[in-house]
């Protein structure tokens, strides 16, 4: 593959870098970006020369952390709870005024970075909370961490809960217990898991 680079401002001059091999990975992309990067730097010339440079050595650096999120209404109940959970905008929620629900909620890590997850979650009980179990499994479903979080408290607003997990790739599975509504309570006396977020 012939890399030729135009220089503006030196008369329309064009540059052979020579010819080097069709990548055939992200590592020999990356690689012969940084011969280019290298080149620019050591070369006589202009300061286009150098915001080339700065350009390339941006291309090479790690991807930002993201966000990954997840609605509610995403979560699936246990077989008990499926006549008595509804959705709709504040995710999924338990309408049994008797008994708590249990729903299940997932998604994937893609990086092998530390990151976290949270879950966006209403308790409206006075007495129990919500409370999801996070798990983080590999490809093959074993498991290599495990913690448990929960609300603190009946409030009307949104509660966060959230954890560190593993700096490796793998899959978030969540396991939330949703208390029993509370006819006449705060908002309504309805508890919700409304959203949950993977940070890569």
């Amino acid at each position: 593959m012939n890399v030729m680079v135009s220089v503006p401002g030196e008369k329309g001059r064009t540059l052979k870098l020579g010819n080097i091999p069709e990548p055939t990975s992200q590592l020999s992309i990356a690689s012969g970006l940084c011969i280019l990067v290298l080149w620019l730097c050591l070369a006589p010339g202009r300061r286009i020369k150098v915001a080339l440079a700065a350009l390339l050595l941006g291309m090479l650096s790690p991807t930002a952390a993201m966000a990954v999120r997840n609605h509610g209404v995403l979560c699936h109940p246990e077989a008990p709870y499926v006549a008595t959970v509804d959705y709709g905008t504040y995710g999924v929620t338990n309408r049994s005024p008797d008994r708590a629900a249990v729903v299940h909620c997932g998604g994937g890590k893609e990086t092998a970075m530390s990151s976290s997850v949270s879950v966006i979650v209403y308790d409206r009980h006075p007495t129990q909370d919500v409370c999801c179990t996070v798990e983080m499994t590999g490809g093959h479903g074993e498991l290599f961490f495990s913690t448990t979080l929960c609300s603190a408290g009946a409030l009307e607003r949104q509660q966060g809960l959230s954890t560190i997990v593993p700096g490796r790739q793998g899959f978030i599975h969540l396991a939330c217990t949703i208390p029993p509504a509370v006819p006449g309570g705060i908002g309504g006396g309805f508890s919700h898991v409304t959203t949950y977020i993977t940070r890569q």
